[in-house]
Order: structure tokens, then C-alpha cells, then sequence
């Protein structure tokens, strides 16, 4: 995509448009050699005029390709943008990863939920960019679906809280066997509709067919693990509820570093690809 684009009035812009996507970038108003050395105000007012002098039109979502780190640009869209969310997206070097521990620790200090973490570490290696599109689209698929029960683990640790708070070992144990079975049951019907959410999901990120296909593929697998995911948001919720705060930290490392052991066993020693990651 090239070219300048259009104004309106001589002041609102018109965002090029392809493939049924709307795009707005600096890149479009200055000749591609030319080096953009602005402070942080300019940077600032640069980022509002993208936002609020272009003529977007109604839009089922904007995604705003932010640079790394944690500076003006990305406290102005946290600040002053209704966010519903951030994606931090990393390769597998340390600086990089620096930076995404960085950005992951920003938005949290501003209320902005995190969606995923897009990590190339494997699938970068497959040398195949529709690969990595679709684990992105995946994930913020699977994100969604599964940010819709947050309330297993947020539900469960209040209730746990007070019975633990009232002594009441009893109502304890029958807070984690409700929030168990409507994992188990939820988590059951999730994996059963794994292709409908996949069919949904491409419908809804409209990508290129080889990026959908990979989607589809994460999203039918990952769901298939849904009774499991959905317990841990139970379990987590139930020993928070109890003030066990590092029981919980090390079953969420134990958890996370298998998952991290299978994706480089599957993924790439045994060359499942996507499937093997998902």
C-alpha cells in the first residue's frame, strides 16, 4: 500500500483503504527516506491527529502497531484512549523480551487488560509469516473466549476469602466443587463448539486463507483443553481465596514451563507446526 492520502475538509484525513482494511500511518505523509526525529510532544500530537483527525468510520475494531518500550506514545493511548485491551507481541532474544516484560508491567499499572503475549520463539522458526499471523489471531481468539470466565477465578477467590475469613473449612470446599463443575461442564461445551469458534473466528479476522487455516487449526486444538484451562482458573481462584499467594505462583510456573517444554518438543522436534503449539 503506497501513495498519500485524501482530506476532507483540508484537515480530516481519509485512511487508505485495501482489502476491506483501513490504514493510517506517518509513513503515508512523508517521503519514505525521511528521518522522523520528534520529542515526545510531537510524537504525542502526531498519535492524537491519527486517532482523531482521521475519518475512520465505523469500525469493528482498531488496532493501533505501537513501538517497543514504554514511553510517550504508549502512556498517551493508555491515558487517553478507552482501551479494551493490549497485545504485546515479542521474539525470543533477551532485549526483546526485556521490553515486552516492561510493556506487560506498564499497562497493568493502567488498567489496560492484557489479550495476549505472541510469543515468535517457535513459530518464528517455521520460516513461514502466515504461521505466526495465525497463532496472533488464534490466541486473540482464544483470549476472548476465555476472558469471559474470569469469574472462576475472580468469583471463586472472594467466596473462598470470606469462608476462610469465617473459618468455614466446609463452605471452602464447596465453593472449589461448584467452581470445578462449571469449569468441567463450560470447559466440555467449549471443546465440543472448538470448530464453530473456529469458523466465528475467521469469519470475524477475515484474514488471507493460509493465515485463516493456521487459525483454525490453533483454535479447534486449544480449545480442546479447555476443561483443563477453565479448572485452573478454579484451583488459582481457590488457593488465592485461602491467601496462599505462592502455592499459586508456583503452580502457574510449573503449568507455564511444561507448556513452554511441549511447544519446543511438539512444535519443533516433532515438527507439528501450529498444532503442535496450540
Amino acid at each position: 500500500m503506497h501513495g498519500r492520502p485524501q482530506t476532507v475538509d483540508g484537515k480530516i484525513l481519509k485512511p487508505m483503504q485495501n482489502y476491506g482494511l483501513k490504514v493510517m500511518s506517518m509513513g503515508f505523509l512523508v517521503d519514505e527516506e525521511t528521518p522522523m526525529i520528534w520529542r515526545g510532544p510531537m510524537v504525542m500530537s502526531a498519535l492524537t491527529q491519527m486517532l482523531r483527525e482521521v475519518e475512520w468510520g465505523p469500525l469493528d475494531v482498531l488496532v493501533v502497531d505501537m513501538p517497543p518500550g514504554t514511553g510517550d506514545a504508549q502512556l498517551t493511548m493508555a491515558q487517553q484512549v478507552p482501551l479494551a485491551g493490549a497485545v504485546i507481541v515479542s521474539t525470543p532474544q533477551d532485549l526483546a523480551l526485556i521490553d515486552a516484560r516492561k510493556g506487560l508491567n506498564m499497562f497493568k499499572k493502567v488498567d489496560v487488560p492484557l489479550l495476549g503475549i505472541v510469543d515468535t520463539a517457535v513459530v518464528g522458526q517455521f520460516g513461514d509469516a502466515a504461521l505466526l499471523g495465525g497463532l496472533a489471531a488464534g490466541s486473540l481468539v482464544f483470549d476472548v473466549v476465555f476472558t469471559t470466565f474470569n469469574f472462576l477465578r475472580s468469583g471463586t477467590t472472594g467466596l473462598v476469602a470470606q469462608a476462610f475469613g469465617r473459618g468455614d473449612a466446609l463452605e471452602e470446599q464447596a465453593v472449589l466443587w461448584r467452581a470445578l463443575l462449571i469449569a468441567v461442564v463450560a470447559g466440555v461445551i467449549l471443546a465440543a463448539l472448538s470448530p464453530l469458534f473456529a469458523v466465528a473466528g475467521q469469519w470475524f479476522i477475515g484474514a488471507e486463507p493460509r493465515v485463516s487455516a493456521a487459525m483454525s487449526v490453533y483454535i479447534r486444538i486449544r480449545l480442546l483443553a479447555a476443561p483443563f484451562s477453565l479448572i485452573n482458573y478454579a484451583i488459582l481462584g481457590y488457593v488465592l481465596g485461602r491467601g496462599e499467594g505462592g502455592l499459586g505462583l508456583m503452580l502457574q510456573a510449573v503449568l507455564n514451563g511444561i507448556n513452554i517444554v511441549l511447544c519446543f518438543l511438539l512444535g519443533l522436534e516433532l515438527g507439528w507446526g501450529v498444532a503442535g503449539v496450540a
